[in-house]
Formats: C-alpha cells, sequence, structure tokens
C-alpha cells in the first residue's frame, strides 16, 4: 500500500450489477459477474471509460450487498441484471494497494486506520476499482488496485 491521498471525484455512470451475498461466499461473485457486466456493455455499444469496480453497499459478518460494474460514458438500458446506476461526485480518501487480491482486506484495514488518525468520518459507500487486468498482467504481486473511501 502506498500513501493516501484526498481528493474530491466527479460524479460517473456506470453499468452495473447489485448483488447480495454472505461474507463467506462473496469473493464467488467476482469471476462471474464482472465478465457479465462487460459483456452485457458491449452488447448494448457502451462506451467504457474506466477500470472496472466493486461498490460495497453493505459488509458485515451476516450480508455482503455488493455492485459490480464499469464507468461508462452515456445512458445506458437497463435489462434484468444490469442497470445504469451512478457514483455520486464525492470528497474521498484514496490508497492504492500493489499485490494479488487476497490482501485487500489488509489495505482495506489500513485505510481504516489512517482515516482514524486523521480523524476523518466515513460518507457513504466505499469501492474498488481494479487498475491493472489480470488477463493482461499474470503476476498477482503487479496487480494495481486503487481503494476509495468517501468521507466528510
Amino acid at each position: 500500500m502506498s500513501d493516501y491521498t484526498i481528493t474530491n471525484v466527479a460524479a460517473q455512470t456506470v453499468v452495473s450489477t447489485i448483488q447480495t451475498s454472505t461474507l463467506a461466499d462473496f469473493k464467488e461473485l467476482f469471476p462471474i459477474w464482472l465478465p457479465k457486466v462487460y459483456q452485457y456493455a458491449m452488447s448494448i455499444g457502451a462506451t467504457i471509460v474506466g477500470a472496472p469496480f466493486a461498490r460495497y453497499h453493505q459488509f458485515d459478518s451476516e450480508v455482503v450487498i455488493i455492485e459490480l460494474g464499469l464507468p461508462i460514458s452515456g445512458n445506458v438500458i437497463g435489462n434484468g441484471d444490469f442497470a445504469q446506476h451512478e457514483i455520486p461526485a464525492t470528497k474521498v480518501f484514496v490508497i492504492e494497494h500493489i499485490g494479488p487480491y487476497d490482501n485487500l482486506n489488509k489495505a482495506w484495514s489500513a485505510l481504516a486506520n489512517a482515516l482514524k488518525e486523521q480523524n476523518l468520518e466515513y460518507n457513504g459507500p466505499c469501492w474498488e476499482s481494479y487498475i491493472t487486468d489480470p488477463d493482461t498482467e499474470p503476476d498477482p504481486n503487479k496487480w494495481v488496485t486503487k481503494l476509495y473511501q468517501p468521507i466528510k
């Protein structure tokens, strides 16, 4: 994990799916739903303008409600599991994690500790952007993930 930054992000239109799982099983959603979101975006001619993401609407010991999607430009028409949503403009605390996805929990813990040290308050669902495509970079030690936590 590198140092943190605090910045403002613009509102971003996304095409995504929102899924509910248990804490024990939520990681199984990624290899199923991120490719499906991509396939749906391509099938409707959406213009992808950023990295895939996971946004955590609820994350506790019993339930994980997760939004998996892609930033797009323009508008899309939803279809069953897929819909257009927006990540709102907000002030965010950002850290960059370099390494395997299995270590993201350590990066989130470091982010939480840094927020506490800075006396910053959470302000909405956090998200991860998967900057490195594992299909083009096979070495998980080189994978870059940005973690975003909206703050007040």
